[in-house]
């Protein structure tokens, strides 16, 4: 074959190339649809209602039911006198930082005992910015679980706890707390692991058991805030960070809370006394 024949062919087959390519193209277009954002045919409700995760829907739905602890803290190497009085002169005590959540209508709250028992005058702030003074009720020191009591003649946003070992690892996790003070922070990671111990280094070295592991991000001022799955329910309450190390901590399970609330609620069980005699 002459080499002019070749050209000749060589420049025919390459549009009819093209105009097969153009056809199969078109036709694959006909059969995908044309984005809606690209046709302007979404609207911004319809994106807010796409942006709306179960972590938002969980934040939401519960944030008025988790409050900021806070109030001087006791110093043991200062008079009882002026601790109270503040007389003339002296340093205001340091202000404790830390978190906690309504565990009943009534004004019952929940939150960290290594926190809550520093504590000389505690108060707790509302979502709203509200403040109302509070009153240690009862601890249980040994599961690090103290009961807070507001009376503000009004009924409460309380949480519901999660089934007792309702956790599964893998799942997501909100938690709300106060970081640093940063009041109502909101972050969110996953259940790493379940069953795991720490130790307290401001309660003696005490040890911990049967705890939840997150990677949510936690940190000082967290303490006593509540850990919740996607359906709005309290699977833990943060206790601790891993010292040294970055995105561990870890939360006191419900199944610890639901064992030790029935006793920080009765007063006979916490004093011995036979009410009523």
């Amino acid at each position: 074959m002459k080499a002019s024949q070749r050209a000749t062919r060589c420049r025919t087959a390459a549009p009819l190339a093209a105009q097969c390519v153009a056809a199969v193209a078109g036709a694959l277009s006909a059969l995908v649809p044309a984005s809606p954002w690209a046709c302007g045919q979404v609207n911004s409700e319809d994106l807010r209602l796409l942006r709306r995760t179960p972590v938002v829907e969980v934040y939401e739905a519960v944030r008025q039911s988790v409050v900021f602890v806070t109030g001087p803290v006791f110093q043991g190497d200062r008079p009882k006198l002026e601790e109270f009085f503040e007389l003339p002169g002296s340093e205001p005590l340091p202000e404790s930082v830390g978190s906690g959540f309504v565990i009943h209508p009534a004004g019952y709250i929940l939150t960290n005992a290594h926190g809550a028992e520093r504590i000389v005058e505690p108060w707790v702030v509302l979502a709203d910015g509200k403040r109302y003074p509070a009153e240690l009720v009862a601890t249980a020191s040994q599961e690090d679980v103290a009961l807070l009591k507001v009376d503000a003649g009004r009924q409460w946003p309380a949480v519901r706890l999660a089934a007792a070992g309702d956790v599964m690892i893998g799942e997501t996790v909100v938690v709300i707390g106060h970081p640093h003070g940063l009041r109502h922070t909101c972050t969110a990671g996953i259940v790493g692991a379940v069953g795991r111990s720490t130790q307290l280094a401001d309660r003696g070295n005490m040890t911990l058991r049967d705890l939840i592991q997150t990677d949510a991000a936690i940190n000082p001022g967290s303490s006593g805030g509540p850990w919740f799955n996607v359906v709005g329910e309290v699977m833990g309450m943060t206790v601790s960070m891993k010292q040294g190390a970055e995105n561990i901590s870890f939360a006191i399970p419900a199944a610890t809370i639901r064992r030790v609330l029935p006793g920080l609620l009765d007063p006979e069980r916490r004093y011995g006394l036979l009410v009523g005699l």
